[in-house]
């Protein structure tokens, strides 16, 4: 079994280096990986490479392959921003015998070309400006949701699908407390049947986490078992 496993060893060592393969146009293959890249603006692009499956890491590989497409997209000179390199386990092993286990690993940053037009601060802006504006979208989401339920759930008026979504729109958006309060509601309404496991699946995590609540994995083990999980 050792030689075996050995034999399997050596050929995906040899097999799963990351090779200059355009994810963007072919896909990444589960074998060799390959590399994706987007331009973010003139001269500032977001590239990632990938290794294949492999029971080692390949960080020399995708960081070569990483390079290699960053001297490319900037015709010569650049300078990294926010490189890294993760070798991330894929929760599977050979045989399911824990001798060979198996990853992927990734190299993520962004090349800032000599062609750029701006300084290292204005390219970081403009690296940052995505995330910026998804979580400014994200707290007009949670101020407009918050406005149109000022009062939050009422479960004397509401039906028990309003009330479910209308948690769920809460949970999402990390109001716990208000989403707690339409979950209860819920389970007025639910508690003969138990139809909605979801909502009382969300209720035992809020629980397990202390989400705007005291933690509680008594508590939370309980409506675990009303979601039918135990």
């Amino acid at each position: 079994m050792k030689n075996g496993a050995l034999v399997v060893l050596a050929i995906f060592v040899l097999s799963s280096c990351a090779t200059y393969r355009n994810a963007n146009e072919d896909g990444y293959s589960v074998v060799t990986g390959g590399y994706s890249d987007e331009k973010i603006e003139d001269g500032v692009f977001r590239i990632s490479s990938e290794s294949g499956v492999s029971p080692v890491d390949q960080k020399s590989g995708v960081t070569r392959v990483w390079k290699r497409r960053a001297k490319e997209l900037c015709l010569g000179e650049y300078k990294e921003i926010k490189f890294e390199v993760n070798v991330i386990d894929q929760g599977f092993n050979y045989m399911d015998l824990d001798i060979i286990r198996y990853y992927v690993t990734r190299a993520s940053g962004y090349a800032i070309c000599s062609s750029f037009n701006g300084t290292h601060d204005e390219a970081l802006d403009v690296i940052n400006a995505p995330m910026k504006l998804a979580e400014k979208q994200r707290q007009v989401q949670k101020e407009k949701l918050l406005s149109l339920m000022e009062g939050g759930c009422d479960s004397t008026s509401m039906d028990l699908d309003t009330l479910e979504n209308i948690g769920d729109g809460f949970f999402e958006h990390e109001l716990y407390s208000e989403a707690m309060t339409c979950y209860l509601g819920v389970y007025e309404k639910d508690k003969s049947e138990l139809t909605k496991v979801e909502v009382y699946y969300h209720i035992g995590l809020i629980y397990e986490l202390g989400l705007g609540v005291q933690e509680s994995m008594e508590k939370a083990m309980q409506w675990y078992k009303l979601a039918g999980l135990i």
